[in-house]
């Protein structure tokens, strides 16, 4: 009921509110209580309707301060789906059938009003004059009849008919009638969007390279050590009001745009009494019950972080971080003595193996929210704190694992392996806002807190025909590996008293994201001659300890003023300037050890045991293995970039009907990357640097074919940018696994060109149909090229051009045209289709010059059935997603690129309302467990399922 207040009352434009049940409310001049009365069933209003001839209401609504025009006014018919908009000059048109009717109007900053009995003759017009009072103003007692609102997912759509460019928004109602519970798989149902690797974002087939997140309008950190990229399943959907998707690109969006900008808006303050908690349990196919090998890890991995189980120990990392000696390129070799070789060695954790049998316990889930606000005739304040914690499950086993050469006949596997894996996945997330605001909206300031993390805790296990030894090989991988991101943001948006209108909005924002992977342990054994026999390689990959950390700090601040004032004709205009700053520092610090075969006990028999039995203090020492550290020159790599912006814009209607949005961007870029040798004794650095200045246009028109129709085409020039990584020259090896890799000094950015054009029609409330195409040419591409080292390596270049064309189609209607019985029962979905190709420099190893954007797909799909009564908190949501098959590694030395084939879910969503706060929710995804598979060619090399999902959560809240 309190959101309904807030929402009848027009408190705030900017609130998250939902009236749930048609209702009547009786506004007192202190606007302090309220009294609820039933309106007429739907049906009979209906009945009543279709029997009567039809009039039109043409009226104007003016403040009842100044007699000034009203905007914006929502203008609501009681017992009808009818509804209109005011215009600049305050005036709406509505047709409906002859006889007496209750007009409702509603408008931020203005006190909600009823106008009753409005008398429409039959084929007649009737043009009232009618006037609103400011929110704040002391008013007679009125009696406010207002038609259900459907919430979110209406509102959200009328802001994205609101706006001025061609975006896509996503409510937190939407999300939880999906039942995702992350950013990420709540975006896969966003027209002309997929998900790779279930966390990164591809917007209209345009994969993490071209894609900016950002949060509450500033940028976030990347908790990934060799990519820019925002996984964005560390946002739980618990924390989130809305997302916006913007696919045409304004110059108040960061230059680094290409599929398009993602913006998170984490939820705001309370403005009255909350308190909510919930509890879910789930079940995983062919995991949860199951008995599975795990490990002996922490104390706390339950939380999803190491107690310092798998800390380094504190005298190794103090002879790893000590100077380099002069006469060695390691502590291993020369700089240590045999004895303190073996007290390194010894002081590992011994544990390498998975084996201890584990029974795999059911997915949990815990959520909790609590909040304070006060709010009267002057403003609001409050605060909201919510927190959420997951424990999930997953297994999978895949029988069809092959690494492929080139052969005589087309590809040849070179290795054939069976991979199992189990991974623990603990994530939890923290958010507080507190904040105010004036009542008419001059003036606000808030902060907003967010931390959350994201773990997973693998085990790996592999094995199959190794065909560069000949003969077969099992490995085992324990790997533990923490994502953390802490965001502090502080904004406030101010009305400037001397200037009438004049606004100045301002944010700023410190993160910090960081990963950390303590102690991956990794040991392989190899079948001998008398194939009986498993013996420890002596490989490298034999047996390995690494410790890797990746630290991102970013620093930015943006601020806006905005100037709206009436041009000649009436309309008004808004003019918008701004800076914008973005600094960023990035560390990666990575050590790797290894037992290395010294003496007899590293050796014949005493290799063929479990590997628990190998590595013992017995066998540590010169005459057994010797501890050594074997990180590499470029392992550690520290980056800097920074990026400042100035912009101006406006948005300017024409005429009544035609709307432009157009300005310019200027940004400078500034990348510093140095690579340290850390054992090198003269401190040599390999130091990459970028430094340009781009001036980036954009235009953006509106037309308005009639109530409810537009029509949107827009142009911008944008940029794609290389990572830190890429333009660092030193040859890395991938903390994530992959080829080596190597950057390119040389590398430059990528200028885009974006034409988009959209088609949309709102034509019923919550109700759209939309057509767009775009295209995208892009110049000096950034590539990847294969650099011929006895294992291939991977570096970066510019190609020469890139195409991509598409098209997107969408729409949500519901039944209430059948029947009007039927009108809580929907239908939505979305299809895009799209086709990308770059052309690239001739390359020796690159099989092809001219190929798809890694992470395309061809087609999308989306469809959606679901009921949806707030009458009696029933929703019910039947949900497919159908992604084509995509490239995912780019062919070499003559074999194919490498495709993930087709991709089809289903999942099915529902909760029920229950007495006293109580809300009980099914969840079954997955349901179809279609198998993920790829492809070389007609090669099959990888098929993996990870069983469907079913679950049950309760939860409470007022």
């Amino acid at each position: 009921m309190h959101a309904m207040l807030l929402l009848l009352s027009s408190i705030s434009a900017a609130q998250d509110t939902e009236v749930a049940d048609p209702a009547s409310l009786v506004i007192v001049p202190e606007l302090t209580a309220a009294a609820v009365e039933e309106p007429p069933a739907v049906e009979e209003l209906a009945e009543t309707a279709e029997d009567a001839a039809v009039g039109t209401v043409s009226g104007r609504i003016t403040s009842t301060e100044d007699g000034a025009p009203v905007p914006d006014v929502r203008v609501l018919v009681r017992g009808s789906r009818a509804e209109a908009v005011t215009d600049a000059d305050g005036r709406f048109t509505l047709e409906l059938p002859a006889g007496t009717w209750d007009l409702s109007l509603l408008r931020s900053g203005f006190s909600t009003q009823t106008v009753a009995g409005v008398e429409v003759p039959a084929d007649g017009t009737v043009a009232p004059a009618l006037e609103m009072t400011p929110a704040g103003k002391r008013m007679q007692a009125v009696t406010i009849t207002a038609p259900r609102i459907e919430g979110n997912t209406a509102n959200l759509l009328e802001e994205r008919r609101d706006t001025s460019v061609v975006a896509e928004v996503l409510g937190a109602e939407q999300m939880k009638k999906s039942g995702d519970s992350d950013a990420a798989s709540a975006l896969r149902r966003v027209t002309g969007l997929t998900l790779l690797d279930g966390r990164y974002i591809v917007v209209r087939g345009m994969g993490e390279r071209y894609n900016t997140a950002l949060m509450n309008g500033l940028a976030l950190p990347s908790p990934e050590p060799n990519r820019r990229v925002v996984p964005l399943d560390l946002f739980q959907a618990d924390m989130l009001d809305s997302i916006v998707v913007q696919k045409t690109y304004s110059p108040d969006m960061p230059a680094e745009f290409g599929g398009g900008v993602v913006q998170l808006r984490t939820r705001r303050f309370a403005r009255g009494p909350r308190l909510g908690f919930s509890l879910s349990g789930g079940y995983r196919h062919r995991t949860t019950f199951t008995e599975r090998m795990t490990y002996k890890g922490g104390k706390t991995d339950w939380l999803g972080i190491d107690g310092g189980a798998r800390a380094m120990p504190e005298a190794v990392k103090e002879a790893s971080d000590a100077e380099p000696l002069e006469e060695s390129d390691m502590f291993s070799e020369g700089g240590y003595s045999a004895d303190e070789l073996e007290a390194f060695g010894e002081s590992m954790n011994p544990t390498w193996a998975a084996d201890e049998p584990y029974r795999v316990a059911p997915n949990l889930g815990l959520g909790m929210n609590v909040g304070w606000g006060h709010e009267d005739e002057v403003g609001a304040f409050g605060f909201l704190l919510a927190g959420t914690y997951s424990s999930k499950y997953t297994w999978f086993r895949d029988e069809d694992f092959d690494i492929l050469v080139p052969g005589a006949n087309g590809p040849t596997p070179k290795y054939e392996y069976d991979i199992e894996e189990l991974n623990h996945g603990v994530s939890g997330g923290a958010l507080f806002s507190v904040g105010g605001e004036l009542l008419d909206g001059t003036q606000q300031i808030s902060a907003t807190t967010v931390l959350t993390r994201i773990t997973d805790d693998t085990v790996r296990s592999y094995g199959g025909l190794n065909r560069d030894v000949d003969t077969t090989i099992r490995v085992q991988r324990l790997q533990f590996v923490e994502r953390q991101l802490f965001i502090q943001q502080f904004q406030g948006k101010h009305v400037i008293p001397p200037v009438s209108n004049l606004t100045f909005d301002w944010v700023y924002s410190f993160s910090f994201g960081d990963r950390s992977e303590p102690d991956r342990r990794e040991h392989r054994f190899d079948l001998q001659e008398d194939e009986e026999t498993w013996q420890l390689s002596d490989r490298p990959d034999g047996n390995e300890r690494m410790f890797s950390l990746t630290d991102e700090e970013n620093h930015d601040l943006r601020f806006d003023v905005t100037l709206p004032f009436e041009q000649w004709s009436g309309l008004e205009v808004k003019v918008k300037a701004g800076f914008a700053y973005h600094r960023k520092e990035k560390e990666t610090d990575t050590r790797r050890f290894k037992f290395m075969h010294k003496g007899p006990n590293s050796r014949g028999d005493n290799l063929q045991t479990d590997v628990e039995n190998i590595f013992t203090d017995a066998n540590i020492g010169s005459d057994g293995f010797q501890f050594e550290e074997t990180t590499l020159a470029t392992d550690n790599n520290i980056g800097f970039q920074e990026f400042p912006a100035a912009y101006a814009l406006v948005d300017f209607p024409i005429a009544k009907w035609v709307r432009v949005l157009g300005g310019v961007r200027l940004e400078k870029t500034t990348m510093r990357s140095e690579t340290f040798k850390r054992f090198d004794v003269n401190g040599e650095k390999e130091i990459a640097e970028l430094d340009t200045l781009d001036v980036l246009p954009a235009v953006t028109a509106t037309f308005t074919l009639m109530d409810g129709m537009l029509v949107r085409a827009g142009y911008g020039r944008t940029v794609n940018r290389p990572n830190l990584r890429e333009i660092s020259p030193s040859l890395q090896w991938e903390v994530t696994g992959g080829r080596p890799t190597f950057g390119n000094v040389e590398l430059d950015r990528a200028l885009i060109d974006n034409v988009d054009l959209r088609w949309e029609w709102y034509f019923g409330r919550g109700e759209v149909l939309s057509a767009a195409g775009f295209y995208k040419h892009i110049t000096n591409p950034i590539v990847t090229a294969i650099f011929p080292l006895a294992d291939p390596a991977e570096t970066w270049e510019n190609g020469i051009e890139g195409h991509l064309v598409g098209a997107e189609f969408e729409w949500r209607k519901n039944f209430g045209f059948i029947n009007p019985a039927l009108q809580d029962l929907y239908f939505a979905g979305n299809v895009a289709l799209i086709y990308s190709r770059v052309e690239a420099e001739p390359d020796s190893q690159r099989t092809s010059e001219s190929f798809p954007l890694t992470g395309q797909s061809p087609i999308v799909v989306n469809l959606q059935v679901g009921y949806d009564n707030p009458d009696s908190g029933t929703t019910v949501t039947l949900l497919y997603n159908g992604v084509g098959k995509r490239m995912r590694v780019m062919g070499i030395n003559g074999l194919p690129d490498e495709y993930e084939q087709d991709l089809h879910t289903l999942d099915f969503i529902a909760s029920q309302a229950l007495p006293g706060g109580f809300k009980l929710s099914l969840k079954a995804k997955n349901l179809l467990d279609y198998p993920s598979r790829r492809m070389v060619g007609d090669v099959l090399t990888s098929k993996r399922r990870k069983g469907f999902e079913v679950g049950l959560g309760l939860s409470w809240g007022l």
